[in-house]
């Protein structure tokens, strides 16, 4: 996007920082993992699918990625999630 704008790529990250208030590839990495659960959640596919199509060519990335946001892995959200929503349907006594 820094070229089409013609800017640097580093000018281009600073501005978004001073109006974001973050850097850009914390955003990325922000909007990557809220991509990821709604992927996690709404679909079959597998970790390293997720990973791909979030645009990330290595999964154990994803992961550390995912874990450094949530505090879990993409596994243990995806179960944990899953587990808590189900428990939430059944009928209490």
């Amino acid at each position: 996007y820094a070229a089409e704008l013609e800017l640097s790529e580093g000018h281009l990250s600073r501005c978004f920082a001073a109006i974001a208030g973050r850097p850009f590839r914390e955003e990325l990495r922000r909007f990557r993992c809220e991509a990821a659960k709604k992927l996690l959640l709404e679909t079959p596919h597998k970790v390293c699918e997720v990973a791909r199509l979030g645009g990330l060519r290595s999964a154990s990335q994803f992961v550390a990625d995912f874990r450094q946001q949530t505090g879990v892995t993409p596994g243990q959200f995806r179960r944990r999630t899953l587990l808590r929503r189900s428990a939430a349907r059944m009928p209490r006594p």
